[in-house]
């Protein structure tokens, strides 16, 4: 996601929490489900990232 948004082509959607913050202080994760989503600037299509750091896993879709 860090890669899409800096392309330029993507954007954080209105809402989202910031990509560089999804630790805290401690460098502990901020809770045990991050979620960010991302638009499409040209499209306006818009894409989820689903982040499980309880159990592992995740997904990525729109």
């Amino acid at each position: 996601m860090q890669q899409l948004v800096a392309s330029g082509d993507f954007e954080l959607a209105p809402g989202s929490r910031p990509i560089d913050r999804i630790r805290d202080e401690n460098g502990c994760w901020i809770d045990d489900i991050i979620c960010h989503r991302i638009r499409c600037k040209k499209c306006g299509q818009q894409f989820s990232c689903v982040v499980n750091t309880y159990r592992g896993g995740g997904s990525f879709r729109p």
